[in-house]
């Protein structure tokens, strides 16, 4: 199910299809991870535009994202999704998180000081973006879990040939109680 009007989606769907704008999920802060509906960055109403203010860590493509899926706390209203530009006056990319992994991914806090979007730029309906971050979420795990069970299906004949072939104290390591227990958990 798509969350973006027909405006939308015709001003940023081609672009991000194309590669050109880089889309960016800006949901979770510094005090909250799991727990990502206690956010605190705040969107207030003033006339036909929201000002948002607030951080964001951890964002996944940060550095060049030309776009940041943001979610922030509406009065009276809840969790709000804005498509908020890089270019937004007031938005700013903080530094590359050092990693121990994912090297190739772009790591980045994102602050909101007074960042003023238009209501237009409101993704699906004000109050309802609990429900857009809930789905993207789901669905990303859902992927995850299929590349890892595709991942896998590669690594475990390379794991078994290899038990077969390396041998210790006189026996091939696939002779050991412990590395057929390994790879009957693997498989």
């Amino acid at each position: 199910a798509g969350f973006g009007s027909e405006a939308q989606r015709a001003h940023y769907l081609p672009a991000a299809a194309a590669g050109e704008c880089i889309m960016a999920f800006a949901l979770t802060e510094p005090h909250c991870g799991s727990d990502a509906l206690a956010l605190r960055t705040s969107a207030t109403p003033n006339g036909t535009d929201y000002v948002l203010n607030g951080a964001k860590q951890f964002i996944t493509n940060g550095a060049y994202a030309g776009c940041f899926i943001t979610f922030a706390r509406v009065p009276e209203l809840g969790i709000t999704a804005f498509l908020v530009d890089r270019e937004t006056p007031g938005l700013t990319i903080g530094p590359e998180e050092e990693k121990l992994g994912q090297h190739a991914s772009s790591t980045c806090s994102v602050f909101y000081e007074d960042v003023r979007i238009p209501a237009s730029q409101v993704l699906g309906e004000p109050g309802q973006g609990h429900r857009i971050a809930l789905n993207m979420l789901n669905l990303g795990r859902l992927k995850l879990a299929a590349a890892s069970v595709g991942k896998m299906k590669q690594l475990l004949p390379a794991g078994l040939a290899y038990t077969q072939e390396r041998e210790a104290f006189g026996h091939s390591l696939a002779d050991f109680g412990m590395v057929r227990d390994r790879l009957a958990r693997m498989a």
